[in-house]
């Protein structure tokens, strides 16, 4: 009997760590990432004047940081400038598509920009600037991508890796999905299935050095899946973004998360907010968001495990 139940608790932590290594800490286990400070952004654009600048995505490139927005009139790739907590766009590289725009996520790799287009769910190359943008046709037949998702649940996030010449997809929700598109060949799959959960909302993707870093916007997380292991490990910011439970702007679905964009840097991690234009509430004031219908970028500490 005593051998039974010896073997019976060996076979129970084997699980339980054969569980761990595959899909990743429990829920109790996620770190909470340690808030750094506000960059409350200033839009010095050429879009028309009155219309609002909706942050949707973020890349670090050419010895800058640039930004996209996604409104139809948002045909540039902005370019930043950083003074202690403000942050200001300017026009910066203008494109051009033969497609009404909805440009959702960026990355770069080898002199060019790439940036995913949601209204077709489609990723164009940008070299230069006034360029007409090179589109990288994706057959969708080839995967199990659902043919009648929600325009508005398409592509999110895209993430390079430039090593293996290999592009990462994700769609946004219902369901949320991850995509490889091999460069070489422009062969698709679906990737992680059971590393990512499909109804959460991806809002915006890193790759770096193997790993692909999801930001998942309902639960204010950061999820990290190591490429070739499967392995994930997942922090959390919503402490930050939802102080007692509430939002940092007066939003009118305060059920929705406000993590639009993603970027990565050595010892730090940036989170820009989607605020859809509304105003600055007190919990937003409190952080340092000034009283603003602007967008804001969140710094926080990048732990060196992650």
């Amino acid at each position: 009997m005593k051998l039974f139940t010896a073997t019976y608790i060996f076979y129970f932590f084997l699980l339980l760590f054969l569980n761990s290594c595959v899909f990743g800490q429990s829920e109790e286990e996620v770190s909470e990432l340690k808030f750094i400070k506000i960059l409350n952004t200033e839009n010095q654009t050429s879009a028309p004047e009155g219309e609002r600048f909706d942050l949707s995505g973020i890349v670090e490139a050419q010895n800058s940081v640039w930004v996209i927005a996604d409104k139809p009139w948002n045909n540039n790739i902005y370019k930043s400038t950083i003074s202690d907590h403000n942050i200001s766009f300017s026009d910066g590289i203008s494109f051009f598509v033969d497609f009404k725009i909805d440009i959702e996520g960026i990355d770069f790799c080898d002199s060019s920009f790439f940036v995913i287009n949601e209204a077709n769910n489609m990723v164009y190359e940008i070299k230069s600037n006034n360029d007409t943008a090179k589109l990288i046709l994706i057959d969708w037949n080839l995967t199990n991508y659902p043919a009648n998702s929600d325009p508005n649940a398409g592509l999110e996030g895209i993430a390079i890796d430039s090593e293996n010449k290999v592009i990462f997809l994700a769609k946004e929700r219902d369901p949320s999905m991850l995509f490889k598109l091999n460069l070489k060949d422009r062969n698709i799959e679906q990737v992680f299935v059971n590393q990512i959960n499909n109804n959460e909302s991806i809002s915006d993707m890193k790759y770096e050095n193997g790993f692909l870093y999801l930001l998942e916007r309902e639960s204010s997380t950061i999820l990290r899946i190591n490429t070739q292991t499967q392995e994930t490990l997942r922090v959390s910011i919503k402490n930050t973004l939802n102080p007692n439970g509430l939002q940092l702007y007066t939003s009118e679905n305060p059920e929705y998360g406000i993590a639009e964009a993603l970027l990565l840097k050595e010892n730090e991690i940036w989170i820009g907010l989607d605020n859809n234009g509304t105003q600055t509430n007190s919990e937003g004031i409190n952080l340092g968001i000034k009283k603003t219908t602007n967008p804001a970028i969140i710094i926080f500490e990048r732990p060196e495990w992650f």
